[in-house]
């Protein structure tokens, strides 16, 4: 098997990443992870693994995919993703499974692609980027308590308050 390091972010979707760990500590011997703090602890963490570990796993939601895929873009690192977000889009719109079992196996297989990936402003993008009405929706939901339902409400209280931009 490559060598994978876990990159796990505690503080997505409902913070229940232990049940993740312990599925990862029964199927996986001995296996590398980070539980990560901050986003400079993971940046930290894959700098100074980037010469020990082939495949980098994102486990977390959008911006943990985001953070993880900053480091590994224009490498030979293979990005690879458990969706534990509140949104998941990413791994949504790209077939990713929620199953432990189906990412072990990708990865034996080293089964993977590659994508696209663009910059704004000095800030990667590996999903989507917006401006306008989106934008100030995801700046809104920024401010709330992560989930679908907060996303709902956070995108219809934007929809009667937002005032169009002039281009």
């Amino acid at each position: 098997m490559e060598r994978v390091a876990f990159i796990i972010n505690p503080f997505s979707a409902k913070k229940e990443y232990k049940p993740f760990v312990n599925d990862l500590e029964k199927k996986v011997e001995k296996p590398f992870y980070l539980i990560s703090k901050s986003i400079e602890d993971t940046f930290s963490f894959i700098e100074n693994n980037m010469d020990k570990v082939d495949i980098f796993v994102a486990v977390g939601g959008d911006g943990t995919i985001s953070t993880v895929a900053q480091k590994l873009i224009n490498t030979d690192k293979i990005l690879g993703i458990f969706p534990a977000g509140s949104g998941n889009g990413f791994a949504n719109e790209n077939h990713f499974s929620k199953n432990i079992d189906t990412l072990l196996s990708k990865i034996k297989n080293r089964k993977h692609r590659e994508i696209d990936t663009f910059t704004i402003n000095n800030k990667l993008s590996i999903n989507l980027s917006g401006a306008g009405f989106d934008g100030e929706v995801a700046k809104n939901f920024e401010k709330t308590s992560r989930g679908f339902a907060n996303y709902i409400k956070t995108s219809i209280s934007t929809f009667f308050k937002f005032k169009p931009i002039n281009i």
